[in-house]
């Protein structure tokens, strides 16, 4: 648990004092592991490089809907960078739950999502002279999902299989001698795999979540991005065991 812990750590610390522009960090993945209509699931996230809230529902059987915002925590370095962002993406496919008692779930979604993306770098030399960079961000795909839910304890193993697009790039940052508008553009497009495992413990209604995810470019391995990233968080599920909007027949005695 104490090396888990340390390398958490320095991976935050990777990012916060990263001495390269950073495009694109992944975000936590919803895992909604729905079983039931009307089901639905509120939940917070995060670490020290961002703020996650996510909710999904199923408002019939077997389909499910997902809503997502995340906020990349500006940040300020002692030299002067600072960076921010935002992205909010959703999605929705089918599930279905499976095996003993339907403690097995499934699940599949098409997502997409629209963000912006904020870096700013003071002077260094010749090669990084300084200046700004912002542009938006494209992100759509598929996220298959196979997971175990029970009353205490959830896991599941996800994966996303994204686009990722840059546009209205703009600024005048240049950073190892090349100008970062030059560098989106010529890097417009990426195909990404990001594997992830989810790892929830509490009660029926309310877990804690710990989730671990990866994100490999395919299209541009040395595209500057994180590659890896946990978040902790809490996640509610009110009538995950029951149906509660379902009406009720009145029996007759």
């Amino acid at each position: 648990m104490k090396r888990l812990a340390v390398l958490y750590i320095g991976i935050i610390l990777v990012y916060l004092t990263g001495c390269s522009p950073v495009y694109y960090i992944p975000n936590t993945q919803n895992v909604p592991l729905l079983s039931h209509e009307g089901e639905y699931n509120i939940g917070v996230s995060g670490n020290p490089a961002m703020m996650e809230l996510q909710g999904s529902v199923s408002p019939v059987n077997h389909l499910g809907f997902q809503l997502n915002g995340t906020w990349y925590i500006p940040q300020f370095m002692d030299n002067g960078d600072r960076a921010r962002g935002y992205l909010i993406d959703g999605g929705a496919g089918y599930y279905k739950a499976f095996g003993f008692d339907n403690k097995f779930v499934f699940e599949t979604y098409a997502i997409g999502g629209i963000g912006h993306v904020f870096n700013g770098f003071m002077y260094r030399d010749s090669l990084t002279t300084g200046g700004t960079i912002s542009s938006g961000v494209g992100r759509y795909g598929v996220q298959p999902v196979i997971g175990f839910k029970s009353k205490y304890i959830d896991v599941a193993i996800s994966s996303r299989f994204v686009g990722l697009s840059y546009f209205n790039s703009s600024g005048d940052l240049v950073f190892d001698g090349v100008r970062q508008v030059d560098y989106l553009n010529d890097h417009q497009h990426h195909f990404l795999i990001e594997p992830a495992f989810t790892f929830r413990v509490g009660s029926d209604f309310f877990k804690f979540q710990f989730q671990a995810r990866g994100s490999f470019n395919t299209t541009f391995p040395q595209f500057y991005q994180n590659n890896s990233m946990f978040s902790v968080g809490i996640v509610l599920s009110p009538n995950r065991y029951e149906n509660i909007f379902k009406k009720q027949v009145p029996q007759v005695e």
